[in-house]
């Protein structure tokens, strides 16, 4: 995952320049650059001021002579960059050279690469590209899995918790693991057998909830482990708002930041409505055009308890490419009972989870809260510079009876 993306061309098919028509950076089948304001794009050169690399990202394929376009002779080493304002994952770049000079200005020998502060690179993929203009996909391979490695502290090795998961201390240390950690000096044992194991308490009592206790072992496959069985079930509740306008039903009032208004298309209280259609792009709160920050805010009439609450993005009738661009990335739930004075509740940055149109996250507090008016103000989307959307808002409680 990385906030910076660069398509490296090492070279083209023989041509004077570079020329491009149209690509994509997807994840899912989302264009990821959908939104994404001019200033996103650079390049290693341009012909001239109309050929800025933001044409390529324009959405128009099959282009004959309206595409990027490298200075004459620069036909090595030169690239593109789009900068996503905020780490993105991407799973597919899609490439088309342009028309105009035909087949020989296209891209042949490329390179993939994506950093978080655009100075150092790391290569994620490279390859060839055939010499025509058709629309060409790259395949990104995902991410490489990482593991917590620990470092013994006697001979220098290293251990990967993947492969060595059993860490104890010794049978005569009085040096506790929970409140000194696992590097511990010689106190770190890793894969101990089972005959070195111990009672952690000398007799185990039946009537203590959650206790493990192992007893000394003779041979394989006698561990003991004793506890408590509770039959316990979670109940989560949803307060169904069910709004018809921003002061209906009554005590409810929806507000927001801004709307943008086309009569009462994108008011505030259509993200408190309870309604999801994935095919009603309108049935949504938007910010006013070109501001895409703000605050939706619900005001309940009363008090009402909350350690539950989740966001929906926005419909769309054909792709999620503006239901993910315009969902919020960084936010914090505020929480009031005067409307004037906010705590801060909850606190999320650099969310990019949402996965289609009315995809749906779904978000725990750390303890139960009690306001009348809560408020989710977020301070960036995921990269659509002409509004900031939620399909839903949803408020709960969650419990364990």
């Amino acid at each position: 995952m990385y906030r910076y993306y660069r398509f490296y061309m090492f070279d083209n098919y023989g041509g004077t320049y570079i020329m491009i028509s149209e690509m994509e950076f997807l994840n899912k089948g989302f264009d990821l650059t959908d939104g994404l304001p001019s200033s996103s794009f650079t390049s290693s050169s341009s012909y001239s001021a109309s050929y800025p690399p933001s044409r390529v990202f324009d959405n128009i394929w099959n282009e004959s002579n309206a595409g990027w376009q490298t200075v004459n002779g620069a036909t090595t080493n030169q690239w593109i960059i789009v900068d996503f304002g905020n780490k993105v994952s991407i799973d597919t770049v899609k490439y088309q050279s342009d028309s105009y000079t035909g087949a020989n200005c296209g891209v042949r020998n490329y390179m993939v690469e994506g950093s978080n502060d655009s100075t150092k690179w790391d290569k994620i993929t490279s390859g060839t590209l055939v010499q025509g203009t058709s629309v060409q996909s790259i395949t990104i391979p995902p991410p490489k899995q990482s593991f917590l490695v620990i470092k013994s502290p006697t001979n220098n090795n290293t251990y990967s918790l993947s492969d060595n998961t059993l860490i104890h201390l010794p049978d005569n240390t009085t040096e506790s693991i929970i409140e000194h950690g696992i590097e511990q000096g010689r106190y770190i044992q890793l894969d101990v057998p089972f005959d070195k194991h111990r009672y952690f308490n000398n007799t185990p009592v039946a009537i203590t909830s959650g206790k493990v206790f192992t007893h000394e072992i003779g041979k394989l496959n006698t561990l003991s482990i004793r506890g408590i069985t509770e039959e316990k079930s979670i109940m989560t509740t949803w307060h169904n708002t069910k709004m018809t306008s921003n002061n209906a039903p009554s005590p409810l009032v929806a507000s927001a930041s801004s709307e943008y208004s086309i009569g009462s298309v994108f008011s505030a209280y259509l993200a408190f409505n309870g309604q999801i259609n994935t095919t009603a792009p309108l049935d949504c709160w938007a910010t006013s055009k070109n501001i895409n920050t703000g605050w939706l805010q619900l005001d309940f009439g009363k008090p009402t308890e909350v350690n539950l609450y989740s966001i929906s993005t926005r419909g769309e009738k054909a792709t999620a490419q503006f239901a993910f661009t315009s969902a919020p990335n960084t936010w914090k739930l505020e929480g009031s009972n005067d409307g004037v004075s906010f705590d801060v509740v909850h606190e999320i940055s650099n969310e990019t989870s949402w996965s289609a149109n009315n995809s749906e996250l779904i978000f725990s507090l750390p303890e139960k809260v009690s306001y009348r008016f809560y408020r989710l103000n977020v301070t960036r989307n995921n990269g659509n510079a002409l509004y900031l959307a939620i399909g839903q808002l949803k408020f709960g409680t969650r419990e364990v009876k």
